[in-house]
């Protein structure tokens, strides 16, 4: 288990969000369990923007359930993954708080056989994790 310290608060990355065990070479990530793990500490357990660590965050996270809304309806998965991934500067994060979960899930990849093997394994965390988001939109 790993731990980041942002804005505050202490995080755990922990492996709750492994592979699940499948019939080809390709890991499965569950996005529910990597959110849980990882972003409901600030972003809430149902992505509402007021987990237990949000209080002590310089900008309140946002509501992970109204991005679509908030973009005319349409889910903005490529934005989304790249203010996960965090290793590209958002200009709309001031001071950012939120970890750079891009560097974060690589890490978790002590046995990756090469930083490409890390890197793609990050990659699909990140994207089950947007797939999840998707998955909790309301209107």
């Amino acid at each position: 288990m790993s731990l980041l310290l942002a804005g505050g608060a202490l995080l755990a990355i922990v492996a709750a969000a492994a592979p699940a065990a499948t019939d080809t070479d390709a890991p499965a990530y569950s996005g529910q369990a990597l959110f849980a793990a990882n972003c409901a500490s600030c972003h809430g357990a149902a992505g509402e923007g007021s987990g237990p660590a949000a209080l002590d965050l310089a900008h309140a996270p946002p509501d992970l359930r109204r991005l679509a809304a908030r973009n005319g309806g349409a889910f903005p998965r490529e934005r989304v993954a790249e203010i996960i991934d965090g290793r590209v500067a958002v200009a709309a994060h001031v001071g950012r708080s939120m970890p750079v979960w891009g560097d974060a899930f690589q890490d978790l990849d002590t046995d990756a056989r090469s930083a490409a093997e890390g890197q793609m394994h990050a990659k699909e965390r990140i994207d089950a994790l947007v797939d999840f988001l998707a998955s909790i939109q309301q209107p």
